[in-house]
């Protein structure tokens, strides 16, 4: 019964990936592996030789990841009711060889591999077994699910669970991804499942300050719709208003250009200087204890406490 409901949820979001469509493939493409052919040379999916030499859980591991990629969801159901350790098979590599860069294709576990074979009925039947939709690499499924050519498997993901901020438990920081990818349908559907706007990591870095660097202004302006703050202060000075009044360095599309535009009039504030002040000069007057006054602080400019501590450490601040 549970197993129909959650198929039937599959169906119903394929019904609905026209509305929701980040790309535009169907699910007949999707069961014949295409589902990646928009950003086909800008990912890297992993690579079978480079899975089986690398799967946990032995023999078995290997079985059920041949089951998987097969389609053979009886197998698989059967095999992780057997031993529900299965769960956790996963991709491992030499860390002390390769650090936090896994080699190219060599990750993933099962919701990944459901997912990077186009396989979104598989993905509800790991699902319906009872995998958590974090997935044992946590965030990499959802990561490559938001890259996909339609919304299909992510909204299945993020709707039974997944989080759409990993990186805050050690996961994969998928919106880093999203954002390089340009992917604005991909960041619609994090910011409507709850993603943390007001998130900074260690440097006081938000994912405001991320799509902007990058010069993903499209992205941004989703974020900023959102509630993202485009005067927080970050790594050395860094504050996302620098990179949209700044000129633009990459070759932009009209589409993220007209964004760009708007933003440049969105992010405008009374009490707050326009055009802004460089990275080096909001550093130097946080450091001096002169930024941001009570008045900027009214006016929406903030700081957060991992900035501040790391101010005295960047100098100058990024480069916009």
């Amino acid at each position: 019964m549970a197993t129909h409901k959650l198929h039937h949820v599959v169906a119903n979001l394929a019904a609905a990936a026209v509305i929701l469509s980040i790309g535009g493939c169907s699910m007949s493409e999707a069961r014949s592996q295409q589902c990646f052919t928009r950003l086909r040379h800008s990912i890297i999916l992993p690579d079978r030789t480079k899975v089986l030499a690398n799967l946990t859980h032995g023999e078995e591991g290997r079985r059920i990841y041949d089951a998987l990629m097969q389609g053979d969801a009886a197998t698989v159901t059967s095999m992780l009711r057997a031993n529900p350790a299965l769960a956790k098979v996963e991709v491992t590599y030499d860390d002390k060889t390769f650090g936090n860069a896994r080699p190219d294709g060599q990750y993933g576990d099962l919701m990944t591999f459901a997912v990077t074979s186009c396989q979104p009925e598989m993905l509800a039947t790991l699902l319906d077994a009872g995998l958590p939709a974090d997935g044992a690499q946590n965030g990499t499924a959802l990561m490559y699910a938001l890259l996909a050519d339609t919304p299909v498997m992510a909204e299945l993901l993020l709707q039974k669970g997944a989080s759409p901020d990993p990186q805050k438990t050690g996961g994969y920081p998928i919106f880093k991804e999203v954002a390089a990818q340009g992917q604005v349908g991909g960041a619609m559907m994090l910011v409507r499942h709850g993603l943390d706007l007001k998130w900074v990591d260690k440097f006081g870095m938000s994912h405001l300050h991320t799509a902007v660097n990058m010069e993903q202004f499209q992205v941004a302006e989703v974020l900023i719709n959102g509630g993202a703050n485009p005067w927080l202060i970050g790594m050395g000075g860094g504050m996302p208003v620098q990179g949209i009044a700044a000129d633009t360095v990459l070759t932009p599309s009209p589409e993220n250009a007209a964004a760009k535009q708007r933003l440049q009039q969105a992010v405008q504030r009374p009490g707050l200087p326009w055009p802004p002040p460089s990275p080096a000069e909001v550093r130097d007057k946080v450091i001096a204890g002169e930024w941001p006054t009570a008045a900027m602080t009214a006016a929406g400019m903030a700081i957060s406490p991992e900035a501040k501590a790391d101010m005295p450490n960047r100098v100058p601040g990024p480069k916009y």
